[in-house]
């Protein structure tokens, strides 16, 4: 009997914590007047600026995540799939092509979500490095963001 592939969503939200293909870690937090399109060039800069390890390199509207000057992670254009900005995983040399990375916005809450994610180390590896770096870069980010909102709404 053939088994099905598996994939995961990583999901950056505080709820959800059990869904079966699904990770959770913090919210990106409320919009506050931040348009969705906003936020997702917001994380790729701040990932540039903030995360000594990785480099941001930009292919017209292609991004590419750099570890130490490796493509990592290549990411294709933005598109918009309702309320939803979705960026097709292209490769790398920690990820297999397929499945995608979205911004999206569930009321006045901003979620980042990887569904379908096919990382290339093997999946005892994968559970214990590149993983929990995604979950605390993400939850860096938002409490980041965070600070950010409180010291716009704060004057």
């Amino acid at each position: 009997m053939a088994r099905a592939k598996r994939t995961r969503d990583h999901v950056t939200r505080a709820t959800r914590a059990s869904a079966p293909q699904r990770h959770v870690v913090d919210g990106l937090g409320p919009l506050r007047g931040w348009r969705l399109a906003s936020v997702s060039r917001d994380y790729f800069d701040w990932i540039d600026q903030c995360v000594p390890w990785v480099g941001v390199q930009w292919h017209g509207s292609k991004v590419t995540l750099e570890l130490f000057g490796l493509p990592a992670i290549r990411l294709g254009t933005e598109r918009r799939d309702g309320n939803h900005l979705c960026r097709s995983i292209e490769g790398g040399w920690l990820a297999i092509e397929g499945g995608e990375l979205a911004f999206a916005v569930d009321g006045d809450e901003v979620m980042m979500i990887l569904r379908g994610f096919q990382p290339r180390l093997p999946q005892w590896l994968y559970r214990f490095t590149q993983k929990p770096i995604h979950h605390l870069v993400a939850a860096r980010y938002a409490s980041a963001r965070a600070r950010r909102e409180e010291l716009v709404t704060d004057h």
